[in-house]
């Protein structure tokens, strides 16, 4: 029987169930709502009876992306990055990018920060922002415009500013002009503009907090120096985690160096990690199409779009198919037929072995259900 036989039959069986029952006399009310409620479940039940759930078998959620390991990927939220991420506080920190590359001589991880990015934080070192400490002096400018002095110090209160000790001060004083300010600076950042009207005609600035020390950042089309020197652009980093942005609105990401496969790996991590798609695998063979970069082509066949987490301007499209047969799942695409693993993490598309080669990294797992950031996922 198929699904819309079965549909219409139900729909039939209780429109004649519902007539009979309003002939029913009046002592029968409540048997004959029952019996109306109770047929179509029945039959449902009856229809699904000896089918596999299967969209609840397995899933497959894309957990980062890959490039050549001498590659150099730029992350950001502009149109020409190769790892696409929201745009840092709402574009009010810029849309520089930050750029990661593998120094093979060292084995370390170079990460830079071009003109306007966001603050990153790599490893034990934050760039594009400067530290304040008890006492620093900002020079603030905008394109074409003169540098603002802008004076920024710990209070003489309360009492954990009297210390001087920056881990137990969370309090700045801000002056500009004739200007002044005291706020309470957090790790979600306080905007320059939304301090006082008298810094309002400023060009903007954050303030916030990491493990402890408070931090200044320019925000967007700001040029700044603190001491008459730019906020450091470039650190070299062993683990190549990477926090981009402030607050709630952070974006992190993993960069390892697998020299094995000769493949840079750029792990996604909280609101990065895609949603899961669910996926058929119950006891009949079935394909799932996928498709990056490129409408998918006219067909029957299940479709799981990967455009929501693009590879940049420069990526080429490619699709491929899926294939379940009961107990296994294999990748086809290019002539090429590769086996997959449940768990593991493997490389979408993974079939070229050419140097400029870019693609996702995927995991299958069991179930659809509600995952953490970390969850496990994996394709090739």
């Amino acid at each position: 029987m198929t699904l819309t036989v079965a549909l219409l039959l139900a729909v039939t069986v209780t429109a004649v169930v519902a007539y009979a029952a309003s002939r029913f006399p009046t002592r029968f009310p409540r048997v004959a709502t029952l019996i109306v409620v109770a047929t179509p479940m029945l039959l449902l039940a009856a229809m699904l009876r000896g089918r596999t759930d299967g969209r609840s078998g397995q899933s497959l959620q894309v957990v980062g992306q890959y490039a050549f390991l001498l590659d150099t990927l730029r992350i950001g939220a502009g149109p020409t990055a190769d790892v696409r991420i929201p745009s840092p506080s709402g574009g009010r920190t810029g849309s520089g990018s930050v750029s990661v590359h593998f120094a093979p001589d060292d084995s370390s991880l170079v990460v830079r920060t071009a003109q306007g990015a966001p603050p990153v934080t790599a490893g034990e070192a934050v760039l594009a922002a400067a530290r304040i400490g008890r006492q620093a002096s900002l020079g603030l400018s905008r394109t074409g415009g003169g540098a603002v002095a802008v004076s920024v110090a710990m209070p003489w209160w309360p009492i954990g500013c009297t210390t001087r000790i920056e881990s137990l001060c969370a309090r700045r004083v801000i002056r500009a002009g004739d200007g002044a300010a005291t706020v309470r600076v957090s790790e979600a950042g306080v905007w320059s503009d939304a301090v006082a009207p008298s810094l309002s005609k400023v060009p903007s600035f954050v303030l916030f907090r990491r493990a402890g020390t408070v931090y200044v950042a320019a925000g967007a089309r700001t040029m700044m120096t603190i001491g008459g020197r730019p906020p450091a652009s470039e650190a070299r980093v062993t683990s190549g985690t990477l926090e981009i942005g402030l607050g709630r609105e952070v974006s992190r990401v993993q960069v390892v160096a697998d020299r094995r496969a000769n493949r840079l790996d750029v792990l996604f991590r909280g609101r990065l990690v895609g949603e899961r798609w669910p996926l058929y695998a119950g006891s009949e063979r079935a394909i799932h199409r996928i498709s990056y970069g490129a409408p998918a082509s006219p067909g029957t066949l299940p479709l799981i779009d990967l455009t929501g987490v693009p590879l940049g301007s420069d990526a080429a499209a490619y699709s491929g198919a899926l294939e379940w047969s009961p107990g296994r799942w294999r990748w086809h695409a290019d002539g090429v037929v590769r086996s997959l693993a449940t768990g593991e993490m493997n490389r979408l598309p993974g079939t070229g072995s050419a140097r400029n080669e870019r693609g996702h990294l995927v995991r299958l797992s069991e179930g659809v259900g509600a995952v953490g950031p970390l969850a496990s996922i994996t394709l090739v």
